[in-house]
């Protein structure tokens, strides 16, 4: 069967992440597997690549819109102190995972 056997993506696994003060009580379910290319786009500084990388990896969350307090429907609405939070949050627990 060489060659022609089908090879499957990893499953996906996820992490919680809940934010600390002033952000308490907010927390996302994160993908902790995703294209490197999203990685990249996360560490890039620029806010147009970010945002797109974080609406690809970020499942659910009860984070808050900025404006109106109320839960927010997309992660542009969110402050961008909370977003900073997330993704070094996020990479502290996909440190922790055990790995495959």
């Amino acid at each position: 069967m060489t060659g022609s056997a089908r090879k499957h993506a990893p499953e996906t696994r996820t992490v919680k992440v809940r934010l600390e003060p002033p952000f308490e009580g907010w927390e996302a379910e994160v993908k902790a597997n995703f294209k490197a290319k999203y990685w990249a786009d996360l560490n890039n500084g620029d806010p147009d690549r970010i945002l797109p990388a974080l609406d690809r990896i970020v499942i659910s969350h009860n984070f808050l819109d900025e404006e109106t307090g109320e839960p927010a429907e997309k992660l542009e609405d969110v402050d961008l102190d909370a977003l900073t939070a997330l993704i070094t949050r996020f990479g502290e627990e996909v440190a922790k995972l055990p790995p495959r």
